[in-house]
């Protein structure tokens, strides 16, 4: 009975160490607003808030704001995704989320919005560090 108990706690312990490593806490990220007109942001299964104003799953971030961005901890295992949707300056685009690095991946050229830009998480659009040009 000892050694089927101390398996057991064994195996727990190891499942909940793999489990908290796989799944990270993403934190607050932002969406950093640098241009001259509004960028709509959907998350699937996160929030975003802007000014203290909490909104579900949308938000829509002015010239020249800042939106936080909320992952719930041990976010859903198979990542979560960002859509920024199309304006003058870009197209509208989806980008997968990584559950344990919390980190955008795209294919390819992201146009005028750097992700990943200061830290893992967060996305900065043209405006201060570069001009923007229509899509």
């Amino acid at each position: 009975m000892r050694i089927l108990l101390a398996k057991t706690t064994l195996a727990a312990a190891l499942f909940a160490a793999v489990s908290s490593n796989a799944m990270a806490d993403c934190a607050t990220r932002h969406f950093y607003n640098n241009s001259d007109i509004p960028w709509t942001i959907a998350i699937l299964h996160g929030t975003c808030d802007i000014d203290g104003v909490t909104f579900q799953h949308s938000c829509t971030v002015g010239p020249n704001s800042v939106a936080n961005l909320h992952w719930p901890n041990n976010f859903f295992p198979g990542g979560d995704f960002l859509t920024i949707s199309g304006n003058k300056y870009y197209r509208n685009t989806q980008f997968s989320v990584s559950t344990s690095s919390c980190k955008y991946y795209t294919p390819g050229d992201t146009g005028n919005v750097v992700l990943n830009e200061p830290a893992n998480g967060d996305v900065f659009t043209c405006g201060k560090s570069y001009a923007c040009k229509p899509k």
